[in-house]
């Protein structure tokens, strides 16, 4: 088992092929993805708009919405 940022790691046993043929595969914590898209959207929420003349704002119900 390899965790978050073990990625040279998950690299190096590919390249040495350690289980003869046999392909590792690499998940991702669909946590760690929420968490980082909810961070960027927050970064952004300060006057951005999704539609025009302040419909489909960026407010955390939306930001919610897409993340959860």
């Amino acid at each position: 088992v390899l965790s978050d940022g073990d990625s040279r790691t998950y690299k190096r046993l590919c390249d040495l092929d350690v289980y003869d043929g046999v392909e590792i595969t690499k998940e991702v914590c669909v946590n760690h993805v929420e968490k980082r898209m909810s961070t960027a959207l927050h970064n952004l929420k300060t006057g951005v708009t999704l539609g025009g003349r302040g419909h489909g704002k960026l407010t955390q119900a939306a930001i919610d919405r897409l993340t959860y």
